[in-house]
């Protein structure tokens, strides 16, 4: 009877070691996929940035178009400034009054409009990476976000893009607006991007998030 019992308490003892396994699989198992969960949050997060950053790029970029639209009818020629742009960029014809034939006119009426075109969608493109870039630089918490701010971000980020855009897509450029105007502008993008930002907030970062 000993003996039997012996064998009684070895079998019970081995009869636990498979529930032991189970656990520690059940916890290796909760490891990964808390591990899962995490990334996909931050990946969810990263896309929520991109999305909202570019919206407000692009929000910003419309902004532009309209006050360098407002300009140029104020100085009675419209579309000047971007059809100018878009010359040094796409190298288009300028028409004249000299040109003769309405199929030569139609032609270059066409490829103003497609050099128009091009440079409008560069231009919004552009203003969309400023935004995502925005985006990542205010969701921290430790820049406050705000006209000011907005302001300056406009005036050193939006400029320099894009003097630094023409020196390396059009360094051959003869026509360009007043640095007045480019200043304005980008300072004006970059209230209506903080603004669409904060209207819309990406989570932050920062020591405040929980």
């Amino acid at each position: 009877m000993r003996f039997a019992g012996k064998i009684t308490r070895v079998e019970s003892r081995t009869t636990r070691s498979p529930r032991a396994g189970v656990s520690r699989e059940r916890i290796v198992g909760s490891m990964i996929l808390v591990v899962g969960v995490s990334r996909n949050v931050r990946g969810g997060r990263m896309l929520d940035l991109i999305k909202r950053g570019s919206v407000a790029g692009l929000t910003a970029g419309v902004a532009v178009a309209v006050g360098v639209l407002v300009y140029d009818l104020f100085n009675m020629a419209p579309l000047a400034t971007p059809a100018a742009l878009a010359r040094n960029l796409m190298g288009a014809p300028v028409i004249t009054s000299t040109d003769v034939g309405v199929l030569a006119w139609l032609s270059l009426v066409a490829q103003r409009s497609y050099s128009l075109a091009a440079y409008t969608l560069t231009h919004l493109s552009i203003f969309a990476l400023v935004g995502i870039f925005a985006a990542w630089m205010f969701r921290t918490g430790r820049v406050p976000a705000n006209a000011l701010t907005g302001a300056l971000f406009g005036l050193a980020v939006g400029t320099g893009v894009f003097y630094a855009g023409w020196g390396l897509l059009a360094p051959s450029f003869v026509e360009i607006p007043a640095w007045q105007l480019i200043a304005a502008m980008n300072a004006i993008a970059g209230v209506v991007l903080v603004a669409q930002l904060t209207d819309d907030p990406v989570p932050t970062d920062g020591p405040s998030a929980a």
